[in-house]
């Protein structure tokens, strides 16, 4: 009984020679050629244009980035001639291609001429518009067209011609989700909780409740505690209330400003509800 095995098409093949050959060519004009790992969808590889250094030793990398479609084999070869050739292209490939905001060129590996081949595509659906239609072809000059080294300053022209890929030009809105605070309160108010409500009476409190702080038996809080709109007026003895400036209470020591910044977030947090947004 045969082993079963794996075969590896005519096609498959030809793309890889293709896609060898790209690699050359570009390590040949010393610039950085970065293959698509994964399943492409109208993109093979990417080539890094990168300049000679000045003292001669190596290059030095632009970040200009070339994306490159490749096709390879008789298929991508139609209407040969001596000078010329046509190579069909997909219409979601060309659609995809418009889109994108780098220069994209269309390499084909001719395997009767062993040559590459190549178009700076966008540039080319801008000036022949019927490509944009059925059949969808791209036409190849044997002469003018080859994709070897002597390529390397029209691919840098290329580059340089490139918008950038983010735009500083284009401006934008911001809206922000700071809120200003104006100026600070003025007073606070200091009041005793009753002896018999002190043991978990924030559990049992209902209604409005206003930011407050509690040590000691003592409310502290921005707001008068015997509002009895306010459900601290069930809880405090109205009697013992304290009003002092808020210099005054934060000079007491540095957790008071701590408890102030936890009584003005709460103030803020209680305008957020009432206007119906959530907060983090």
């Amino acid at each position: 009984m045969n082993a079963p095995v794996k075969i590896v098409a005519k096609s498959k093949l030809s793309e890889w020679r293709g896609l060898d050959r790209i690699n050359l060519v570009v390590h040949g004009m010393k610039c950085i050629w970065r293959e698509q790992e994964k399943d492409d969808v109208g993109i093979d590889g990417e080539i890094e244009l990168c300049r000679p250094r000045v003292d001669g030793d190596g290059a030095v990398a632009t970040g200009r980035i070339v994306k490159v479609q490749s096709k390879s084999g008789t298929s991508f070869v139609i209407r040969d001639t001596e000078t010329s050739f046509a190579s069909p292209m997909f219409e979601k490939d060309i659609l995809y291609w418009r889109g994108v905001n780098v220069p994209v060129i269309y390499v084909v590996f001719h395997p009767d001429d062993d040559a590459l081949y190549w178009k700076d595509v966008q540039a080319y659906l801008r000036d022949n518009p019927n490509a944009l239609r059925a059949p969808h072809r791209i036409e190849f000059s044997k002469a003018d067209d080859r994709f070897d080294e002597a390529a390397y300053p029209a691919l840098l022209a290329l580059c340089e011609g490139a918008p950038e890929r983010v735009s500083t030009e284009v401006g934008e809105t911001l809206f922000t989700n700071l809120l200003r605070i104006e100026r600070r309160p003025e007073k606070v108010w200091i009041a005793p909780v009753v002896p018999q409500k002190q043991f978990g009476f924030h559990d049992r409190l209902t209604g409005i409740i206003p930011p407050y702080v509690y040590k000691g038996g003592l409310l502290h809080t921005l707001s008068d505690p015997s509002d009895r709109n306010t459900a601290l007026a069930s809880v405090i003895d109205a009697g013992g209330i304290e009003q002092i400036d808020l210099e005054e209470w934060i000079s007491q020591g540095p957790e008071y400003e701590n408890d102030l910044a936890r009584l003005m977030n709460g103030l803020i947090h209680r305008h957020l509800r009432g206007i119906g947004l959530s907060y983090a």
